[in-house]
């Protein structure tokens, strides 16, 4: 019969990883396993220069959290981030040539995401977010 051992380190780390209430299995490779589910990391970014638009119209995530890493490159128009639909109002501050992110916990379904600066939403920085 073969024998697994995690080791003192690797106890910890499994700790650390998992959080109170996970189970983890030490499997032949050591890797530990939970059944939490993951969050979704999404990527927007502005600029540079004075164009009023993203990188992206179109954004998909997963029910749960969600969080939204925005990045302004531009170094004179200021930007922000947005989100509304299904009961959800939430925004980013307001950045110049920085970042900023926005965690939701979002249910199905379609959800707008937009410049709130000025007349940017307008000018059509805008796009949706589809959870499924």
């Amino acid at each position: 019969m073969r024998r697994r051992t995690w080791g003192l380190a690797g106890a910890g780390l499994a700790a650390l990883v998992l959080g109170a209430g996970a189970t983890a299995y030490a499997g032949g490779d050591g890797a530990a396993s939970t059944a939490a589910t993951k969050a979704t990391t999404l990527s927007l970014t502005a600029g540079p220069g004075s164009a009023l638009k993203y990188n992206k119209t179109s954004l998909r995530a997963k029910p749960g959290k969600v969080t939204i890493r925005f990045r302004n490159r531009s170094t004179s128009v200021p930007h922000n981030v947005e989100v509304e639909g299904r009961g959800v109002e939430k925004e980013t501050r307001i950045i110049t040539n920085r970042r900023a992110s926005l965690s939701l916990n979002l249910k199905k379904g379609t959800y707008t995401f937009y410049c709130g600066v000025g007349n940017h939403r307008q000018a059509g920085m805008e796009g949706k977010l589809r959870v499924r």
